[in-house]
C-alpha cells in the first residue's frame, strides 16, 4: 500500500476538531508527552464521529472483560501485522502500562509461534493473525480460542482486531505521521 508522503488531512486545532477531541489531543500530549496527538487531531476533524469512534475504541481500555493485557497483546500483534508505526509507537507505550516486557513485544512481533506464550495467549494471537491476514479463524483455531475465552469475550476480541485493523488502514490512507520521529 502506498502510504502518501504528505498527510491528505491535516490535524486540526480546537475550532476544526471541538471541545471533546481537543480536550483528549491536550490530555494525550501531557500523558503520552509528545508535542502533537495526530490521531486524535486529524480523526477529530469529524466532530460528529468522533464521539463515537472514542467511545468504541476507549471501551477497550478500560470498560472490556478482556485483561488490558490481552487488549495490548492484540493491538500489538495488529501494528505488527498491518506495518502500522502509529499504532505500534503508541502500544509500546500502553502495553508497557500493562505489564507486557520488553522481551514480550519482541514475541509479539514473532507472532503466535514464538516460543514463550501460554496458550491462552497464543490462541490469542493466532486469532489475530487469522483475522488479519485471512479474515477468517479456522474451526481449530476457534475451538482453541473458545476454551480460554467467553463468547462475549471472543466477540470483543474480533470487534478489537476489527477496530485496529480498520485504524491501520485509515491511518496509511490519511498519512498520519506517528509523533515519535520528530
Amino acid at each position: 500500500m502506498a502510504t502518501p508522503s504528505q498527510p491528505r488531512i491535516a490535524p486540526g486545532g480546537f475550532w476544526k476538531i471541538g471541545p471533546l477531541a481537543w480536550v483528549i489531543d491536550q490530555g494525550g500530549r501531557r500523558r503520552l508527552k509528545i508535542s502533537q496527538f495526530r490521531v486524535i487531531s486529524t480523526l477529530g476533524r469529524n466532530i460528529r464521529l468522533f464521539p463515537f469512534f472514542i467511545g468504541y475504541t476507549g471501551y477497550f481500555q478500560g470498560l472490556s472483560s478482556i485483561k488490558l493485557r490481552n487488549v495490548e497483546l492484540v493491538i500489538l500483534r495488529v501494528a505488527n501485522l498491518r506495518g502500522s508505526a502509529y499504532e505500534l509507537n503508541h502500544h509500546i507505550r500502553m502495553s508497557a502500562r500493562a505489564g507486557i516486557t520488553d522481551e514480550e513485544r519482541a514475541r509479539v512481533a514473532q507472532g503466535p509461534s514464538a516460543p514463550g506464550w501460554s496458550p491462552k495467549e497464543k490462541a490469542l494471537l493466532t486469532a489475530v493473525d487469522g483475522f488479519v491476514k485471512d479474515k477468517a479463524i479456522g474451526d481449530t483455531d476457534w475451538a482453541e480460542l473458545s476454551k480460554h475465552f467467553t463468547e462475549a469475550q471472543t466477540l470483543e476480541i474480533l470487534l478489537l482486531t476489527g477496530a485496529y485493523d480498520s485504524l491501520a488502514t485509515t491511518i496509511d490512507i490519511v498519512g498520519i505521521k506517528t509523533e515519535y520521529t520528530d
